[in-house]
């Protein structure tokens, strides 16, 4: 029983974290699109352009 409650508990645990994940899912994206703005191109060999 305690095992099946637990199960329940945290089921709902990871249904709240994938809202809030949701919720939030636009701004973390208009975010990380920003930072790799900001990243130096590579050439094919991955070294840095000069």
């Amino acid at each position: 029983m305690r095992s099946y409650i637990l199960t329940l508990v945290r089921k709902r645990e990871n249904l709240r974290d994938l809202a809030i994940i949701n919720r939030r899912a636009a701004k973390l994206d208009r975010e990380a699109k920003d930072v790799l703005g900001y990243q130096i191109p590579l050439s094919p060999a991955g070294r840095y352009r000069h």
